[in-house]
C-alpha cells in the first residue's frame, strides 16, 4: 500500500495572515513543502481577497511552490435553519463554534449563490480551485449538489472525500479545537484510540487552523502527529491524490 498524507491549512484569509505565516514556516521545518490551502474568499464579509493584493501575491507564491488552493466556503457565517438530522445537528453544534456552520443546513439555491460568490472572487484574483470544503466539513446534500454543478471535482467532508463522478474516498481526518480544553482532551483521546485505524488507511488527512498556532501546547501536539505520519507516508495534496487515483 502506497500510503499518503495530506496536510491542509484552513481559514486562509488576510484576517489570520500572521498566524498563517507562522504555520507555513513551522510546517516547512517539518519537511511539509506542499499543503492544501483552504481559502475563504470573503471572511465574515469584510476580508475580500481582491482587497488585499499583498496577501494574494503571497498565496500565488505558495501555489507556485506546489501548494493547492481550495475554496473554503464563502464567508464563514451561518445563514439558514437546522434540518431534521439529529447526527448533523448534534455534531454541528459541537464543532461549529461561534455559529459559523455556513453550509450545514443550506438549501440548493442558497448554497449555489454563496459558492458562486466565492468562485467569482477567487477567479478575479487568478485562482481556479478544483476542490470545495465547507466550514467544519459539514455541508448539506444540497450544497454537495451545488458544488458539483458549479464544476468542482471533489468536496472534502469530515469522514470522506466525494468525487464529482460519485466515487467516495474514505479517510480519517485529524483536526482539533483550540478554544476548548475539555473538547481538546476528548479529541486527543479519541485519536489515540483510533490510531490503529488511522495507520491502516492508505490516506490520512491532518488539518491545521491558524487558531491552533496560538495554542503552543496544541500546536506542538499537532506537529508531533504530522512528524509521525510523514515518516511513513508520502506527502500529497487533495487534487494530486485524486489525479493519482485516476491513472
Amino acid at each position: 500500500m502506497n500510503k499518503k498524507l495530506i496536510v491542509s491549512v484552513h481559514d486562509v484569509t488576510p484576517e489570520y495572515r500572521s498566524e498563517l505565516e507562522g504555520v507555513i514556516s513551522e510546517l516547512d521545518k517539518l519537511g511539509i513543502n506542499k499543503t492544501s490551502l483552504m481559502v475563504i474568499p470573503n471572511y465574515r464579509k469584510n476580508n475580500r481577497l481582491e482587497n488585499d493584493s499583498n496577501f494574494v501575491t503571497w498565496l500565488k507564491d505558495l501555489e507556485n511552490k506546489g501548494n493547492e488552493i481550495v475554496q473554503h466556503g464563502y464567508d464563514h457565517l451561518f445563514e439558514g435553519k437546522k434540518d431534521s438530522s439529529f447526527y448533523r445537528n448534534f455534531l454541528g453544534e459541537i464543532l461549529n463554534f461561534g455559529g459559523q456552520g455556513e453550509f450545514q443546513y443550506a438549501n440548493y439555491n442558497s448554497a449555489k449563490e454563496r459558492i458562486c460568490k466565492g468562485k467569482e472572487i477567487l477567479d478575479k484574483v487568478g485562482f481556479n480551485p478544483k476542490g470545495f470544503v465547507g466550514q467544519s466539513w459539514f455541508i448539506s446534500d444540497d450544497t454537495l449538489k451545488a458544488a458539483f454543478d458549479e464544476g468542482f471535482e471533489y468536496v472534502d467532508r469530515l469522514n470522506d472525500i466525494i468525487l464529482a463522478n460519485g466515487n467516495i474516498i474514505k479517510s480519517p481526518l485529524i483536526a482539533f479545537e483550540p478554544n476548548s480544553k475539555l473538547l481538546g482532551k476528548f479529541v486527543r483521546t479519541y485519536f489515540f484510540l483510533i490510531e490503529p485505524y488511522i495507520n491502516s488507511n492508505e490516506l490520512c488527512r491532518i488539518a491545521v487552523h491558524p487558531q491552533d498556532y496560538r495554542n503552543v501546547a496544541l500546536f506542538n501536539y499537532i506537529k508531533a502527529n504530522i512528524r509521525k505520519n510523514v515518516e511513513n507516508r508520502g506527502l500529497t495534496t487533495y487534487y494530486d491524490y485524486i489525479k493519482s487515483k485516476r491513472s
